[in-house]
């Protein structure tokens, strides 16, 4: 064995509780971690959504700009797209303001993101808010327990079955949104 001064030393082996231990700790702090950057930004979003609310121009270019704005600081300082930061500052605004149990849920390491995500987005077509309580309420107890592999099936299922808009008629309303549409990007793209 080479013992030259440049060969680190190496770690001695943890037990199998500190490792337990350590990751529980690791988790604990992820999922406040994870509450707390969700929180920043959708305090993000609403910056941009007063920022816009001043601008008395009705022209949309000129009305994105805070968000586009706010979306490629907050990018910046998340390494991370600016393209596809806009949807998640609305995602956070979503779950911080629409999903608040979720959102705590997360921060109090009873779910973690992956839940949080499952429940947002199985709960986004239930429009009604005290429906969206009792389903939030609902797939809060089934995600405390599984894991989101497991609760997924549930959840859609909850989500089906509390939404108060018949599923024929949210069908038809899904039928006749849909659409294709085309939006500027920059560089002359779309």
């Amino acid at each position: 064995m080479n013992t030259s001064p440049t060969t680190p030393a190496r770690t001695p082996v943890l037990s199998r509780e500190q490792v337990v231990s350590g990751l529980e700790g690791v988790r604990r702090r992820r999922a406040e971690v994870d509450a707390d950057e969700a929180w920043f930004i959708s305090q993000g979003d609403a910056i941009a959504a007063e920022e816009t609310a001043r601008i008395p121009s009705a022209e949309g270019r000129e009305r994105e700009l805070p968000l586009r704005g706010m979306a490629a600081e907050i990018a910046a300082v998340l390494r991370r797209s600016d393209q596809g930061m806009r949807d998640r500052m609305h995602d956070a605004t979503v779950l911080v303001d629409d999903f608040a149990a979720t959102f705590e849920a997360l921060r109090a390491d009873r779910i973690d993101r992956v839940h949080a995500r499952l429940i947002q987005d199985a709960g986004a077509r239930i429009t009604d808010p005290d429906a969206r309580a009792r389903f939030e309420c609902a797939a809060l107890v089934v995600a405390e327990q599984e894991t989101p592999g497991r609760a997924k099936p549930t959840i859609l299922m909850l989500a089906q079955r509390l939404n108060p808009v018949p599923l024929e008629e949210r069908h038809r309303q899904a039928a006749a949104a849909r659409r294709v549409w085309v939006r500027d990007l920059d560089d002359g793209m779309a």
